[in-house]
């Protein structure tokens, strides 16, 4: 038999003797945690947290690149929204990491609706989670999670400055920079 990392909400719900409703209100009360199958290459930073003088919150990114990401982690705000409309919005592309740094996507601003969702048929949970909980044959206690993060404040960007980016990714995101060919003559070069 092939084990897999990640196991479809439906087969962990009925591995652990429950419904879908129930792992996705575990979910909600940070007891269970769910990932989403986004399968997309995506334009991601990498944010950094910290605080002001003032002991206020605000992230920074510290690596920004074009990634795939396959499994990306709901958090339980997403969990209510799968219960509520069937699907969630992404909130981060990955997980923290040792330092509490995560991807996120670069443009918050001009996310697509319907791109960013993951239905409920989408969903799953790690194995091991599952097989956990089987073991010890007892509910997980809730986690304390924080907060989703805010967006990043894009307060100091204008609509037209906005536009103009936009413009950028839709007509010169794909161009290949080392590709001659797609370079744009210079006044050197007339």
């Amino acid at each position: 038999m092939i084990e897999t990392t990640y196991i479809r909400l439906e087969r962990a719900a009925e591995m652990l003797g429950a419904d879908t409703d129930t792992l996705l209100i575990a979910a909600y009360e940070g007891r269970v945690r769910l990932y989403g199958l986004l399968n997309q290459f995506r334009k991601a930073q990498k944010l950094e947290w910290d605080e002001d003088e003032e002991g206020n919150s605000f992230s920074y990114p510290v690596e920004e690149k074009q990634m795939w990401f396959w499994m990306v982690p709901i958090d339980r705000h997403g969990a209510g929204y799968l219960m509520q409309a069937g699907f969630a919005c992404i909130a981060a592309l990955s997980e923290n990491d040792e330092k509490g740094r995560y991807w996120s996507e670069c443009d918050w601003g001009e996310r697509d609706p319907v791109k960013d969702r993951i239905p409920i048929a989408h969903v799953f949970l790690k194995r091991a989670d599952v097989e956990g909980i089987r073991s010890k044959n007892t509910a997980p206690q809730p986690r304390a999670e924080s907060e989703p993060p805010p967006p990043p404040d894009r307060s100091h960007v204008s609509d037209d400055l906005a536009r103009v980016n936009q413009a950028a990714r839709r007509w010169w995101g794909n161009v290949d920079k080392c590709d001659p060919s797609m370079r744009i003559p210079t006044q050197r070069d007339r």
